[in-house]
C-alpha cells in the first residue's frame, strides 16, 4: 500500500542508474508494477501534491433575526487568519466586513439583502462554508395586536384561523401554517361558534401592510379565505404598540 495518489507514476531516475520502471497506483492504494533492477540500480517514485486549505465551517451566527444595517457575528473555523479576498454572503449579496479572524467574523447585514429566511456563507479563495440560515426582517419591529370579531367556523376543534399578508413577517401571502402567523386565539362568551379571535404579530414600523385571514382545516388542509374582495391595509406606527380591530360581516 502507498499514500501516493491513484495513477501512473514514472521513475524519477528514468534513464539513469539503469533504471526504467514505472508503477501504477489503484484507487484503493495498491501497487501494480513490473520491477527490473540491474546490479547497482535504483528506482524512486514521488509526488508533489498541492496542499489544500481546509474548508471554512460555520458553527454559529448571532443574532439569527436581524435587519439591514445590524451587526452580526459568525463563529466557526478555517476562515483564515487574515481576510485577504474572503467574503461573507447573505444569499448572493456580499456583506461589509467589520473584523476577521480564523474563528470569528463580524459583518454588517447588507442593505440589498431582501427580507426573508436567508443562508449565510463564508467564501474564501479556496472554498465556501456550509450555509447557516437566519431571518432578515423588513425593518424596526413593532408589536401589533390583531382582533377579529364575529368570525364563524364550522368546528373549532378541527379548524384554525391564521393571518397572512404582503410582508415577510406575515408570511408573504403563504397559507403554510409554519410560515403564516397563528393560529389565532379565541374567546367565546355566547356559546356559539362565532367568536372573537386575536393574535399579536411583530411588524415593520412606519410601513403600510396588507393582510387577510384564512381558515385551515387540520384534517383535510383545506383553506377558506376571508370573504372580502380587497386586502385590509394598516399603517404600522413607528414606535409603541399597534392595534387592529376588524368586524367581519358574513
Amino acid at each position: 500500500m502507498t499514500s501516493l495518489p491513484a495513477g501512473l507514476h514514472q521513475n524519477r531516475l528514468d534513464n539513469t542508474l539503469h533504471s526504467r520502471n514505472s508503477i501504477n497506483i489503484s484507487l484503493t492504494g495498491s501497487i501494480t508494477y513490473n520491477l527490473f533492477l540491474d546490479d547497482q540500480s535504483s528506482a524512486i517514485w514521488s509526488y508533489n501534491g498541492v496542499q489544500l486549505s481546509p474548508r471554512p465551517m460555520l458553527g454559529s451566527v448571532a443574532p439569527v433575526q436581524v435587519r439591514s444595517g445590524n451587526k452580526i457575528a459568525l463563529e466557526g473555523s478555517n476562515f483564515g487568519t487574515v481576510k485577504r479576498d474572503g467574503q461573507v454572503h447573505f444569499g448572493d449579496r456580499p456583506a461589509p466586513i467589520i473584523s476577521w479572524s480564523n474563528t470569528r467574523i463580524v459583518a454588517t447585514v447588507p442593505s440589498a439583502a431582501p427580507p426573508g429566511i436567508t443562508g449565510i456563507t463564508v467564501r474564501t479563495s479556496y472554498s465556501t462554508s456550509n450555509p447557516y440560515s437566519i431571518r432578515i426582517l423588513s425593518g424596526i419591529q413593532i408589536p401589533v395586536a390583531f382582533t377579529y370579531n364575529n368570525i364563524f367556523i364550522n368546528n373549532r376543534y378541527t379548524e384554525n384561523i391564521y393571518l397572512t399578508g404582503n410582508v415577510f413577517e406575515l408570511g408573504q401571502w403563504s397559507t403554510d401554517p409554519k410560515i403564516a402567523q397563528g393560529p389565532m386565539y379565541h374567546s367565546n362568551s355566547n356559546g356559539t361558534n362565532s367568536m372573537k379571535w386575536f393574535f399579536t404579530v411583530s411588524l415593520p414600523g412606519c410601513q403600510t401592510v396588507e393582510f387577510r385571514y384564512f381558515i385551515m382545516n387540520n384534517q383535510t388542509n383545506n383553506v377558506e379565505w376571508e370573504p372580502i374582495n380587497i386586502h385590509h391595509q394598516y399603517t404600522v406606527p413607528c414606535a409603541g404598540l399597534g392595534q387592529v380591530n376588524v368586524l367581519v360581516n358574513e
